[in-house]
């Protein structure tokens, strides 16, 4: 994706849609508002990419953590235990879990499908704040690098 392409309302569509995405069962009706263009060739395809580059997102969130991994063979039950996971244990097989923002990502974003909650939270004139803004903000900085150092990292 080109430098800048990626949108607040993109990533809150794409967290709404993230199981769907993941099952292959996105229709272009409901992708119209982002694909203006090129995307209407291979939606599917469009919306796939979209959910590895958020995944890469989410991943930066906690580099450590087990989100990479755990990507490689998502699940419905896997995202269900993943948003559970609060809390470090050294001693078990998952020393880093997921970090607070992407435990509140996957419980209140994917798993929670507040579609009609971002729809009153998307663009200018939105009647109401979204509680995960800042979050999905920050997403969006690392996808279109704004505010990265060289390693990809975010500047302080």
């Amino acid at each position: 994706m080109p430098v800048g392409s990626y949108s607040n309302a993109l990533l809150k569509f794409v967290l709404v849609h993230y199981v769907e995405i993941m099952h292959g069962k996105i229709t272009p009706a409901e992708m119209s508002e982002f694909t203006k263009s090129a995307g209407r060739k291979n939606p599917l395809e469009t919306a796939m990419i979209w959910r590895a580059d958020l995944d890469q997102a989410i991943h930066s969130l906690s580099p450590r953590g087990i989100w990479a991994e755990a990507c490689k063979d998502m699940t419905d039950t896997m995202l269900y235990h993943l948003g559970r996971l609060d809390k470090r244990d050294d001693s078990g097989p998952i020393p880093y879990p997921l970090s607070t923002m992407q435990r509140v990502l996957v419980n209140d974003c994917i798993l929670k499908g507040c579609g009609k909650v971002c729809k009153r939270t998307c663009g200018k004139n939105a009647p109401d704040v979204c509680w995960n803004e800042n979050i999905i903000t920050r997403l969006r900085h690392f996808l279109n690098g704004e505010g990265r150092d060289q390693a990809g990292r975010f500047k302080r």
